[in-house]
């Protein structure tokens, strides 16, 4: 399940207020998916199938690759099991170094920011939950202005 808001114009937001488009992107399972890919940032998700056959497939792990503000890539992931998010292989419940920021929220809720190529960061979170009584990862871009025209990928510009 995938949130994105939509880049409007203040006039817009004035009067109708932030909108996302929410979707969901299936795909197969034990099989990696490209969600974003950008000139500093890269996000993946490994796929797996759901224990309700109805349901299909879910996330179950996120995967961020991203160069940080002193040019050195991070490896962030953050998978369902516990919702644990790891920084270059290390469990972490925070992280802040040379512009990479990951801090989990409540036990559920993985928040990841990024510099992107020392542009505004690219601002994610990835939230634990349960719909239709199974757990999965929902992905959610709260902050991806920054992201370049020819960013591509399930989620990528529009």
């Amino acid at each position: 399940m995938f949130t994105v808001p939509l880049s409007l114009s203040e006039e817009t937001v004035e009067k109708f207020g932030q909108m996302s488009i929410c979707y969901e992107v299936h795909g197969k399972p034990n099989k990696t998916f490209n969600l974003l890919s950008d000139i500093c940032v890269s996000v993946n998700a490994f796929y797996s199938p759901a224990k309700d056959k109805k349901i299909g497939n879910i996330m179950s792990k996120i995967g961020v690759l991203t160069e940080d503000s002193d040019g050195m890539c991070q490896r962030i992931e953050v998978d369902l099991e516990g919702c644990a998010s790891s920084v270059n292989g290390q469990k972490v419940s925070e992280y802040y170094q040379s512009g990479v920021r990951v801090i989990q929220r409540r036990g559920k809720r993985v928040r990841i920011a990024t510099p992107n190529c020392g542009n505004s960061d690219v601002v994610m979170w990835v939230i634990c939950e349960v719909q239709m009584k199974e757990r999965m990862i929902k992905f959610v871009i709260s902050r991806g202005d920054s992201l370049r025209p020819a960013s591509h990928g399930l989620i990528g510009r529009f």
